[in-house]
C-alpha cells in the first residue's frame, strides 16, 4: 500500500473523534483496525526515510522529526493493539520488537553536547549566585532554631531515599521540595516549629512552580521553533 492510501483508511477510521486540525496519522487509535492501519502508515514512513541511510547525519534534518514522530506513533499503535487484543506475539517477537525499537530510539533520543554542556553552565551558575539565600533559607529560615547535624542527616536521608523511589518509579519530584519538607519534618519532630512565612512562601512557590515553567518552557519552545 501507499502512504497516500493509507491515510486515506486512517482518514476514514474515527476521524470525527479529533479535532479538524490533527493529522490522520497522529490520531488515537479507536479501533484494532484504525491500530494497524496507524501501525502501517509509520512502518512505512519510518522505512522511506531511512532507506539507504545508515548513520544520523544522512538524513536530511527537515526528516530527522519524522522519524521521530513515527517511531512513536508506532509504539503507540503497538500498544493499542496489544490492549484491545488483536494480536497476541510471542516472546521471541516481543524481545525482537524491542530491541528494533531501541534501535531506533538511538537515533532520535539522545542529549547533543551543547544541551548537556548549557544544563551544566546553568546549574553552576544558579548554585555559585544563590548558594548562600539557599543555605541560610534550609537551615536557618524554615525552623523556629538553627538546624542541628541530626536534623540535617535525617532529612538529607529522607531526600535521598525519596528522590530514588520516585526516580525508579518514574514520578517527577523535585530534590529542593523533598528536602524542605524534610527539614520542617525534623523540626516539627524535635518540638522547636517552623516559621510560617517561610513556609508559607515555600508552599506558595510549590503551587506557583508548575504553571510558570509550562508557561516559559511553552513561550521558549515557540521562539526557538522560529528559527530551528
Amino acid at each position: 500500500r501507499s502512504l497516500a492510501g493509507v491515510r486515506a483508511e486512517l482518514l476514514a477510521e474515527g476521524g470525527e473523534e479529533h479535532p479538524p486540525a490533527t493529522p490522520p496519522h497522529a490520531r488515537a487509535p479507536k479501533s484494532a483496525q484504525g491500530a494497524a492501519l496507524m501501525a502501517l502508515y509509520h512502518l512505512e514512513r519510518m522505512r522511506g526515510v531511512l532507506a539507504g541511510r545508515s548513520a544520523v547525519t544522512e538524513i536530511p534534518r527537515a526528516e530527522r522529526w519524522t522519524v521521530r514522530e513515527s517511531q512513536l506513533r508506532f509504539e503507540q499503535a503497538w500498544k493499542g493493539l496489544r490492549s484491545l487484543g488483536a494480536i497476541k506475539p510471542s516472546s521471541e517477537a516481543e524481545t525482537e520488537i524491542a530491541a528494533e525499537l531501541g534501535r531506533l530510539r538511538r537515533l532520535t533520543d539522545y542529549s547533543p553536547t551543547f544541551v548537556l554542556i548549557m544544563i551544566a553552565l546553568a546549574l553552576g551558575v544558579g548554585t555559585t549566585v544563590g548558594w548562600k539565600r539557599i543555605v541560610v533559607t534550609v537551615g536557618e529560615k524554615i525552623g523556629s532554631s538553627h538546624l542541628t547535624y541530626a536534623q540535617g542527616a535525617c532529612a538529607e536521608l529522607v531526600a535521598m531515599s525519596t528522590v530514588g523511589f520516585a526516580a525508579f518509579a518514574g514520578l517527577p519530584v523535585s530534590t529542593t521540595h523533598v528536602l524542605s519538607s524534610g527539614v520542617a519534618g525534623t523540626m516539627l519532630a524535635s518540638g522547636s516549629g517552623v516559621q510560617g512565612a517561610t513556609v508559607k512562601k515555600i508552599a506558595l512557590a510549590w503551587v506557583l512552580t508548575l504553571p510558570a515553567s509550562m508557561v516559559l518552557a511553552g513561550g521558549l519552545y515557540l521562539l526557538f521553533r522560529l528559527f530551528v
